[in-house]
Order: structure tokens, then C-alpha cells, then sequence
């Protein structure tokens, strides 16, 4: 099934650590169904749901890629929806935060390590 109407022979884009700060505002802004950082995508049309989730751990954005440009989807979007999730919000906040690669590197996670389930 095809949701998107990309061409196979799309190009990969490069990002800046601004563009992608930009992205992770835009997204953690928006709520669906009271949760904070999820943004709806819909095409109008029935059809399936696609989540696209990034930054579980805050010191990888390299995941907002995909949100950069939801317009871009919107237009491309052929039937049902797509949401866009930033999972780990104050982590993620931190890194974006931080003035140094060394203080970045440690915010991965704040109070959890999101790889691991909490014991029961």
C-alpha cells in the first residue's frame, strides 16, 4: 500500500541541528487526543494510520528528519493519516538546551533509560 507519492529515486536531505530544533518545537506544540507532541497528519480520506515517532532517546534528533516539512506530507499524503510523536520531550528539551556536544552527549534520557523496561 502506498501511502506517500514519493519518487524512488527521492534524495536524502541534511539537516542543521536549527532546522531540527525547529521540527521538535513545531511537533511538541501540537496535541492529538490530549497528548502533547503528537501532530496529526490527515489526508481527508479513509485508509490507514502511520506513526512516525522520534528523539526516545533526547540526544537523537536526527529521527525529527521526517517532520522537518509536515506540509511536504500533507501534500503527498494520498489517504489516511500520519502522526508525528516526540517521545521523550524533557530529555529532548535538554539537549536542545545545552551550549556544548559533551553536555548533549549526556541526555539521553533524565530519569529513565527509555531501552528498558521498569522493573515490576
Amino acid at each position: 500500500m502506498k501511502l506517500l507519492n514519493e519518487s524512488p529515486t527521492a534524495t536524502q536531505e541534511t539537516f542543521s541541528r536549527d532546522t531540527l530544533h525547529e521540527a521538535f518545537l513545531d511537533i511538541t506544540a501540537s496535541t492529538y487526543k490530549g497528548v502533547q507532541g503528537v501532530k496529526k497528519i490527515d489526508s481527508g480520506k479513509p485508509g490507514p494510520t502511520v506513526g512516525i515517532t522520534a528523539l526516545t532517546h533526547g540526544n537523537e534528533p536526527s529521527g525529527l528528519a521526517p517532520m522537518v516539512n509536515p506540509d511536504r506530507i500533507q501534500e503527498r499524503l494520498q489517504s489516511g493519516s500520519v502522526l508525528l510523536i516526540v517521545n521523550n520531550i524533557e530529555a529532548a528539551r535538554a539537549y536542545f538546551a545545552a551550549t556544548c556536544d559533551d553536555d548533549r552527549k549526556k541526555l539521553r534520557s533524565l530519569d529513565e533509560n527509555m531501552n528498558r523496561l521498569p522493573n515490576d
